[in-house]
C-alpha cells in the first residue's frame, strides 16, 4: 500500500515538474508571448476622440469639446507659448529626466505621448497620455489625461499629478526659452 503511494506522488511530481519544463521552454522560445503576455504592457493609447471620460470616473481630464467630443473634462486645454516641436522636445527631455516616468510611446502623426509614471508612495504606476496641439500665433496646446488602470487613487492624486507635470513643464519651457535667447 505504502509503495502504491510512493508510486504515484512519484508520477505526480514528475509530471509537474515536467509541466514546468515545457512551459518555460515555451516562454523563452517566445511562443508564449501572447500567453504571458509581453514587456510591452497591453494598454492602448488614448483615442482621445472616443473617450468617454465622466467626472465620477478615476483619473482627471484636462481636454476641449473637439478634442475629446463624448468626454466631460475636469479642465480646459493647458496652453503653452512656443512652437509643437519646442514642446515636443521638452516633454520628452522632461520625461528622460524624471526616474518615476517610463515612456511608452510616441505617435508624430498625431503629436501624441503616453506615459507611466509610479509615484512615491503609490505602489502601482499611473497612465498619463498627452495630446499636443498647434494652434496660431506660434502656440501649442496640451490635452491631457491621467488614469491608474489598477489600484486605487483618488481625484487628488490624478489633479496634483497633472498640476505638477504642467508646472515643471512650463519651468523647463522658460528655461529653454531664456538659454534660447
Amino acid at each position: 500500500m505504502l509503495d502504491q503511494i510512493r508510486g504515484y506522488i512519484f508520477w505526480i511530481c514528475g509530471g509537474v515538474v515536467l509541466i514546468g519544463v515545457i512551459a518555460y521552454i515555451f516562454a523563452i522560445t517566445g511562443s508564449g508571448t501572447s500567453f504571458f503576455g509581453d514587456s510591452n504592457g497591453t494598454l492602448e493609447p488614448t483615442n482621445f476622440k472616443a473617450l468617454n471620460f465622466s467626472l465620477s470616473e478615476n483619473g482627471y481630464l484636462l481636454c476641449s469639446k473637439d478634442i475629446c467630443p463624448n468626454a466631460k473634462a475636469n479642465g480646459q486645454l493647458a496652453n503653452f507659448p512656443g512652437d509643437i516641436r519646442r514642446l515636443r522636445l521638452i516633454l520628452a527631455d522632461f520625461a528622460d529626466d524624471n526616474p518615476t516616468i517610463r515612456f511608452r510611446s510616441f505617435n508624430p502623426v498625431t503629436n501624441q505621448f503616453e506615459f507611466s509614471e509610479r509615484s512615491p508612495g503609490h505602489p502601482l504606476p499611473a497612465v498619463i497620455s498627452i495630446k499636443l496641439i498647434e494652434v496660431a500665433n506660434k502656440k501649442t496646446e496640451m490635452a491631457i489625461y491621467t488614469y491608474q488602470p489598477i489600484g486605487d487613487s483618488s481625484l487628488d492624486d490624478h489633479k496634483n499629478r497633472i498640476n505638477r507635470w504642467l508646472r515643471l513643464i512650463s519651468n523647463r519651457l522658460v528655461r529653454f526659452t531664456n538659454q534660447a535667447n
